[in-house]
């Protein structure tokens, strides 16, 4: 058994494909704006956007992305414009850690491949 897709409720669909396509690097692997939704290949694992479906303050969902190297996706991402509530930073257990948000306040951790 394995974890086949992560979805993601957002509010626009078309913003969710620039943002995760475009500025995360996840290619698109479908999208189909008549049913509102998209779909990513997020590294081995699927991601699926569902349009029209803006999160609410009790709905999330925790996704990690592994990198090579975090300062780096820091700087790359954040200059293109990724809001990050936590930069990199090491954390008490020893490894890095940063946060980052989505256009519609979802947050991912981003840490460093072991």
């Amino acid at each position: 058994m394995r974890v086949g897709f992560l979805v993601l409720g957002v509010s626009n669909l078309e913003r969710a494909i620039v943002f995760y396509r475009d500025l995360l690097g996840f290619p698109l692997v479908h999208a189909n704006p008549a049913e509102r939704f998209a779909q990513f290949d997020a590294g081995g694992i699927g991601l699926k956007v569902v349009g029209n479906h803006a999160p609410t303050s009790t709905e999330h969902a925790v996704i990690e992305i592994i990198v090579e190297d975090i300062q780096t996706a820091y700087n790359e991402l954040s200059g293109k414009g990724v809001e990050f509530p936590l930069p990199p930073s090491k954390q008490p257990w020893g490894g890095w850690l940063a946060q980052l948000r989505d256009p519609d306040g979802n947050l991912f951790y981003v840490s460093r491949a072991a």
